[in-house]
């Protein structure tokens, strides 16, 4: 949040104030349920020229984990289209929520991203289920005329690979998945330094300041694309 502010107040010479309101592991429906129970929030909902939203990285690795088993079989195919209805119903209701209280303002909403490709390069469904996930969301976008998908999925996903041949990283990975099944996906994830130069070597999910600055970067693109919806010039 930080770093869109100085980049705006950089870029356009206006000053900026943010409000962060972003909180580690929160689910959909659990960011929802904030929405609806702090005033502080609806306040803050209320006041906002700009929404940015990340949202569902958890929701969709709750059903990675619950489902390992059923993902390194590659049999998650039975349980994904209702997870995904179940997603999709939750992002309605979320996003419902948010425009109660501020219809006017535009949204950008941040994609997910696979944060286990650099270790799973060989469990295609993985990156295939987060790319639907990411459809889901971008569908919404384009129901809702004021709010914007920004898309970093891949360079997050495949970190400094992205571009490049990963023919080596996938000779190299772990691609026996049965061996994987009777773990939890945390336990393969044992290295002290993140593999994907983009990730926290911390939990091997979140960015590291290079994945934010990369997630910056791409919101600020969108947002100049769409200045007209946000940017206020002259007496506006």
């Amino acid at each position: 949040v930080h770093m869109i502010k100085q980049k705006l107040n950089k870029e356009h010479n206006v000053s900026v104030t943010t409000k962060n309101f972003g909180k580690t592991g929160d689910r959909s429906d659990q960011i929802e349920k904030r929405v609806e129970t702090s005033k502080k929030l609806q306040d803050a909902l209320e006041d906002a020229d700009v929404i940015t939203m990340t949202v569902g990285g958890n929701d969709l690795m709750q059903v990675m984990q619950n489902n390992f088993m059923a993902l390194a079989a590659n049999k998650l195919d039975k349980v994904m289209p209702k997870e995904e209805e179940k997603y999709d119903a939750k992002l309605s209701s979320l996003f419902a929520a948010v425009r109660k209280y501020n219809s006017k303002a535009p949204i950008f909403l941040i994609s997910v991203y696979n944060p286990f490709y650099v270790y799973f390069p060989n469990l295609t469904p993985m990156q295939e289920y987060t790319e639907e996930w990411n459809k889901i969301a971008e569908s919404h976008a384009e129901k809702d005329d004021k709010m914007e998908f920004v898309d970093v999925c891949d360079q997050l996903s495949e970190g400094q690979y992205y571009g490049h041949s990963k023919k080596k990283l996938k000779q190299e990975a772990n691609s026996d998945l049965a061996e994987l099944s009777n773990q939890k996906l945390e336990t393969a994830l044992n290295d002290k330094s993140e593999k994907n130069d983009y990730l926290s070597d911390a939990d091997h999910f979140h960015p590291n300041k290079k994945g934010y600055r990369y997630m910056t970067s791409r919101l600020y693109e969108v947002m100049e694309k769409h200045e007209d919806l946000w940017l206020k010039k002259g007496n506006e």
